[in-house]
């Protein structure tokens, strides 16, 4: 298991990573049967936050999923063992959608 996170970020200005496993090769994960990740939301305000897979170039989104989390009310969202195939070098992130004043943080626990 990998457990990604960047820590608890403070007054953060939208579009910020707050989660991102990196690239993922072969030699980190079975690419043809790579699990979903676990996702961990926690905020102090209300937040909208992008759980997303990239391309392994980083430069551009292969497909999203919004999310929005209540102030005190923590997210976790846990997959029921669905598995997708990756390219080497994809990665999962999560992402601020908006600024915020207040404290944030997620994290994506890999298993495999």
């Amino acid at each position: 298991m990998s457990w990604s996170t960047e820590g608890v970020k403070t007054n953060p200005g939208p579009n910020t990573i707050l989660a991102d496993t990196g690239p993922l090769t072969q030699a980190e994960v079975d690419l043809q049967e790579v699990p979903i990740p676990q996702i961990t939301v926690s905020a102090d305000v209300n937040v909208t936050v992008l759980f997303q897979l990239r391309n392994a170039a980083d430069n551009a989104t292969v497909a999203q999923q919004a999310y929005a989390v209540g102030a005190y009310a923590p997210l976790v969202i846990q997959s029921p063992r669905a598995f997708i195939q990756l390219n080497s070098g994809q990665r999962f992130r999560v992402v601020l959608t908006a600024g915020i004043t207040g404290n944030v943080q997620a994290s994506l626990f890999l298993w495999g």
